[in-house]
Protein backbone atom coordinates (compact mmCIF):
# COMPACT_ATOMS: atom_id res chain seq x y z
CA UNK A 1 0.00 0.00 0.00
CA UNK A 2 1.25 3.77 -0.62
CA UNK A 3 0.26 5.23 2.52
CA UNK A 4 2.92 2.59 4.37
CA UNK A 5 5.67 4.64 2.58
CA UNK A 6 4.81 7.99 2.96
CA UNK A 7 6.81 8.75 6.01
CA UNK A 8 10.11 7.69 4.09
CA UNK A 9 12.65 9.93 2.67
CA UNK A 10 13.40 10.05 -0.95
CA UNK A 11 16.81 8.09 0.38
CA UNK A 12 15.01 5.02 1.86
CA UNK A 13 12.23 4.90 -1.01
CA UNK A 14 14.90 4.48 -3.45
CA UNK A 15 17.21 1.89 -1.33
CA UNK A 16 13.38 0.18 -0.78
CA UNK A 17 13.14 -0.45 -4.16
CA UNK A 18 16.47 -0.78 -5.16
CA UNK A 19 15.95 -4.20 -2.93
CA UNK A 20 13.59 -4.88 -5.09
CA UNK A 21 10.24 -3.10 -3.81
CA UNK A 22 8.34 -1.71 -6.70
CA UNK A 23 5.77 -0.09 -4.21
CA UNK A 24 8.18 2.43 -2.82
CA UNK A 25 9.44 3.07 -6.24
CA UNK A 26 5.59 4.06 -7.54
CA UNK A 27 5.66 6.56 -4.23
CA UNK A 28 8.76 7.82 -5.00
CA UNK A 29 7.77 8.74 -8.29
CA UNK A 30 4.38 9.90 -7.73
CA UNK A 31 5.83 12.13 -4.78
CA UNK A 32 7.89 13.95 -7.86
CA UNK A 33 5.27 14.23 -10.62
CA UNK A 34 4.28 17.06 -9.65
CA UNK A 35 7.45 18.59 -9.07
CA UNK A 36 8.53 17.64 -12.64
CA UNK A 37 5.49 18.91 -14.01
CA UNK A 38 5.99 22.31 -12.38
CA UNK A 39 9.37 21.98 -13.61
CA UNK A 40 8.72 21.47 -17.46
CA UNK A 41 5.55 23.58 -17.92
CA UNK A 42 8.17 26.79 -16.42
CA UNK A 43 9.89 26.23 -19.38
CA UNK A 44 8.12 24.76 -22.43
CA UNK A 45 5.14 26.70 -23.90
CA UNK A 46 3.54 23.31 -24.33
CA UNK A 47 0.16 21.67 -22.98
CA UNK A 48 -0.59 19.43 -20.07
CA UNK A 49 0.41 16.10 -22.12
CA UNK A 50 3.89 17.39 -23.83
CA UNK A 51 4.81 18.26 -20.12
CA UNK A 52 3.34 14.28 -19.20
CA UNK A 53 5.32 12.93 -21.95
CA UNK A 54 8.34 14.70 -20.34
CA UNK A 55 7.67 13.35 -17.23
CA UNK A 56 7.24 9.69 -18.38
CA UNK A 57 10.82 10.15 -20.20
CA UNK A 58 12.46 11.43 -17.16
CA UNK A 59 10.68 8.49 -14.96
CA UNK A 60 11.53 6.14 -17.63
CA UNK A 61 15.70 7.32 -18.17
CA UNK A 62 16.10 7.51 -14.21
CA UNK A 63 14.92 3.83 -14.22
CA UNK A 64 17.13 2.63 -16.81
CA UNK A 65 20.01 4.87 -14.77
CA UNK A 66 19.07 4.03 -11.15
CA UNK A 67 22.39 1.22 -10.45
CA UNK A 68 24.17 4.43 -11.61
CA UNK A 69 23.06 6.40 -9.04
CA UNK A 70 25.59 6.79 -5.93
CA UNK A 71 24.13 8.85 -3.37
CA UNK A 72 20.91 7.84 -2.63
CA UNK A 73 20.83 11.05 -0.37
CA UNK A 74 21.44 13.18 -3.93
CA UNK A 75 18.25 11.36 -5.70
CA UNK A 76 16.19 14.97 -6.24
CA UNK A 77 19.26 16.81 -7.94
CA UNK A 78 20.27 13.64 -10.01
CA UNK A 79 16.41 13.44 -11.46
CA UNK A 80 16.58 17.13 -11.71
CA UNK A 81 19.62 16.24 -14.17
CA UNK A 82 17.98 13.89 -15.84
CA UNK A 83 14.93 16.11 -16.66
CA UNK A 84 17.53 18.56 -17.87
CA UNK A 85 18.32 16.24 -20.21
CA UNK A 86 14.94 15.00 -21.93
CA UNK A 87 14.59 19.03 -22.17
CA UNK A 88 17.95 19.96 -23.91
CA UNK A 89 17.17 16.82 -26.22
CA UNK A 90 13.07 17.93 -26.73
CA UNK A 91 14.25 21.57 -27.14
CA UNK A 92 17.19 20.24 -30.12
CA UNK A 93 14.43 17.65 -31.60
CA UNK A 94 11.53 20.97 -31.72
CA UNK A 95 14.04 23.36 -32.85
CA UNK A 96 13.22 25.90 -29.77
CA UNK A 97 12.34 25.73 -26.18
CA UNK A 98 11.80 28.99 -23.97
CA UNK A 99 14.13 28.90 -21.08
CA UNK A 100 14.31 31.01 -17.74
Amino acid sequence: MLTDYEGYSDAQLLQTYQKGNEVARDVLFQRFRILLHRFFKKRISGNREEAEDLIQETFLEALENIEKIQSPARFRAWLYKIATRVLARRADNVGGCSRR
